[in-house]
């Protein structure tokens, strides 16, 4: 009795499929290292973008809170008699600059804040970079909440100013979103000059 031959082609499969095996495991072994640096570069641009949502809502809050607490002239001593929170309304930009063009202040503030939004998105995309991704969630965070301002209350909510005996720095009233955009651009300013550098 005969054995019935082996197909030709059932062979050559078997033999494709052998061949191709070791090597789809390969593949499969450079593609999780990718993955994971995929999934970190992911979990970063969270973190950074967490950080400026964080800026502005948080700045929002206790503006809220100012304006609902205390009254225009109402101060209240904190930090050991170092700083004192009010309620202010600037109608203009920082220190009051443009009072009286409060439109065009608001223009200004909206078309920066878009700006300095689009940069942080490409900046995002980016490896490394970690001061200047840093610098501008704390920027756009701080411009955000500022320019929701200008645009909702037609003036920004000012309500902490120092008190050190020093007119010309006690008599400027910030707030959060102030500190962070300062601070912000600190950084962007030192991370493009050692990109520069």
């Amino acid at each position: 009795m005969e054995m019935p031959a082996e197909d030709g082609n059932d062979a050559g499969k078997q033999n494709r499929r052998i061949w191709k095996e070791p090597h789809r495991k390969e593949n499969l072994g450079h593609r999780r290292p990718r993955m994971a640096e995929a999934g970190l570069r992911n979990g970063e641009k969270m973190i950074y973008a967490l950080a400026a949502a964080l800026v502005a809502a948080g700045d929002l809050w206790l503006k809220n809170g100012i304006e609902k607490k205390m009254d225009m002239h109402m101060t209240r001593p904190v930090l050991r008699g170092k700083g004192v929170l009010r309620q202010y309304h600037n109608r203009g930009a920082a220190m009051n600059l443009g009072e009286g063009r409060s439109a065009l202040v608001c223009i200004l503030s909206a078309l920066l804040t878009l700006t300095a939004s689009v940069v942080f998105c490409f900046t995002l995309t980016q490896k490394g970079q970690g001061l200047l991704k840093a610098g501008l969630s704390l920027l756009v965070g701080g411009a955000f909440s500022n320019t929701y301002d200008r645009l909702r209350r037609k003036y920004v909510v000012d309500y902490f100013s120092f008190s050190t005996g020093w007119k010309a720095l006690d008599g400027i009233v910030f707030n959060l979103a102030d500190f962070a955009i300062l601070i912000g651009a600190l950084c962007t300013v030192l991370a493009s000059g050692r990109m520069s550098g």
